[in-house]
């Protein structure tokens, strides 16, 4: 039996043990009200704490003024008087009403292994518009070229000379050279959409004296407004919340997704508020850019990936979002059962870029985290592990050290850059909130290696089984 307060010294065991059912009872009697650590709290401290921490809670909560709450714990902690304090706490739980939960539900998800590794990083490129006047059109700099050589491009140096910009717009998007792949960001139905709010506000105010207009230089508000988009590295993770919304409720139109929830996949709190504005201005922009993704040399990525999101209505405290298909994957195929209806060998064909489970609390925690981190975050979750190291408490995965830096998108020049965040913030940070259990060789090993050295040397990744995992990321959430 754990010590027992001073106040109840004067107690015999069996009455403080009838006292302690009574708590445990008032608890079961309030699940909707409490959270389940509650009674792992007993465990750990003195009654006396508890029902403090509980009175405090339940003022918190505005169930109980502060005047009764300062009356409340000075005649617990004076009078000694602990079935008084269950009577009153009764007493308010039932003035309040049914209680909402702590915290909103994070389940598990499934996520559609295609999406997560090719599209989803679509997201992460950064400052797609801050430049925006500035950016060239290629069809002009081609022409310029043209001009002076005397003759057309060819399409070999007409792709050089994109290569060599890095940047530059092109029918109706702005594209970015990478190495492998090029990615154009729509800015046609962005703009298209604010002409249109100027031209409905200038037809209703016609007849008005006068009147500013809503955007006096409107290529220039423009300009302004596309350079606030917001979508790099939170808008990827606000993009995963969404998907596992349409998953959990097995629909991709009119998903609900609640404005608490939202801020949450931001890795935000609630009582932050402008993270409430910071969302509006990520689903804005999830909701008016289009993507296409070309692939270069061996990458076979090509096609119009189209708007991550079609539509938006927001009622109360919610969003109803219309989400791109070819965004959900194969995921689509678990709404209203339809995995069930088809033959194993249709679900083969549906199902064969897999998908993978993924914790919604993984999103939640992830405040802190730098871009890096959660790219290597989402690898290790979608990874099915090595079949030979997997066990039935690890999935375990293999692989040399250049390749999970280059997983962790660290696309620095200098390979001792990369190397250094990769041991000192990305995998720390990973251990600390136990998505993985444990490395061979160990951290301090690593830290040890050049990274000349460590590039071509092997790492095993413990990773926690779904279950546990999200049992651990939960108990980090509630700290």
């Amino acid at each position: 039996m754990e010590k027992i307060p001073n106040y109840l010294k004067k107690h015999s065991d069996k009455e403080v043990s009838n006292l302690r059912q009574e708590i445990y009872e008032w608890l079961d009697k309030n699940k909707s009200a409490l959270d389940k650590k509650y009674k792992d709290f007993l465990t750990r401290i003195s009654l006396e704490i508890w029902i403090t921490f509980r009175i405090r809670k339940l003022f918190d909560k505005r169930i109980i003024t502060r005047k009764k709450t300062k009356k409340l714990i000075f005649e617990f902690l004076q009078d000694e008087n602990i079935k008084k304090i269950i009577e009153e706490l009764n007493k308010a739980a039932k003035l309040s009403g049914p209680q909402k939960p702590l915290f909103p539900d994070f389940s598990i998800a499934k996520m559609d292994r295609t999406t997560s590794k090719e599209l989803l990083p679509l997201f992460l490129t950064k400052g797609i518009f801050s430049n925006f006047n500035k950016i060239p059109y290629i069809q002009d700099l081609a022409n310029e070229k043209a001009k002076k050589i005397g003759r057309k491009l060819t399409a070999k140096e007409r792709r050089g000379l994109e290569v060599k910009m890095k940047e530059y717009k092109k029918g109706g998007y702005v594209w970015k050279e990478f190495p492998d792949y090029a990615i154009g960001f729509g800015y046609e139905q962005f703009t298209e959409y604010l002409e249109k709010i100027e031209n409905e506000y200038q037809e209703k105010k016609r007849e008005a004296e006068a009147k500013p207009f809503l955007f006096p230089n409107m290529q220039r508000e423009i300009e302004q407004v596309l350079r606030k988009v917001r979508l790099y590295k939170k808008g990827q993770s606000l993009a995963y919340g969404i998907l596992g919304e349409a998953y959990l409720q097995k629909k991709w139109f009119e998903t609900e997704l609640s404005k608490e929830k939202a801020v949450y996949y931001i890795g935000k709190t609630p009582d932050q508020k402008v993270a409430y504005s910071q969302v509006k201005e990520i689903l804005n922009s999830l909701r008016w850019l289009s993507y296409k993704v070309v692939g270069r040399g061996k990458s076979k990525l090509k096609g119009a990936v189209g708007n991550f999101i079609f539509n938006i209505q927001e009622k109360g405290d919610k969003y109803l979002l219309d989400i791109n298909p070819r965004y959900i994957g194969c995921i689509q195929y678990f709404a209203k059962g339809e995995k069930e209806l088809r033959t194993k060998k249709e679900r083969k064909e549906l199902f064969n870029t897999g998908y993978f489970n993924f914790p919604m609390k993984a999103l939640v925690i992830s405040g802190d985290y730098s871009k890096a981190t959660e790219e290597f975050r989402n690898y290790i979750l979608r990874e099915t592990g090595n079949s030979h190291l997997n066990t039935k408490k690890y999935k375990v995965i293999s692989q040399k050290i250049k390749v999970y830096v280059n997983r962790a998108y660290l696309t620095h020049s200098r390979k001792q850059r990369n190397y250094q965040a990769f041991v000192e913030k990305v995998l720390p940070t990973l251990i600390r909130d136990k998505f993985i259990s444990k490395l061979e060789p160990s951290l301090n090993k690593l830290k040890g290696l050049s990274p000349k050295r460590a590039y071509e040397s092997n790492l095993k990744l413990y990773i926690p089984r779904i279950g546990e995992l999200d049992k651990n990321l939960g108990k980090i959430f509630r700290e």
